[in-house]
């Protein structure tokens, strides 16, 4: 691999703000912890490589999210 760095970029979907609290910080935190759970599986599976690796958790949806990380 020629690439200096390798980014996984995880999207999960937009919370509503009307679940209101405390229903919307529960929201938050069940998908966060689902992010990261998948964030970690993906780091396993793609082990060692030899550039940086970058990692994102980003609300929105997928498309956007990969438009927007490429943009940087």
């Amino acid at each position: 691999m020629n690439s200096k760095e390798f980014r996984i970029v995880v999207a999960y979907g937009i919370i509503p703000s009307y679940l209101g609290e405390p229903n919307i910080q529960f929201a938050i935190d069940a998908r966060m912890e689902e992010a990261q759970t998948i964030l970690r599986k993906v780091i396993l599976k793609v082990g060692e490589l030899p550039c940086e690796i970058h990692t994102e958790l980003i609300e929105g949806s997928p498309a956007e999210a990969i438009i927007d990380v490429a943009a940087t």
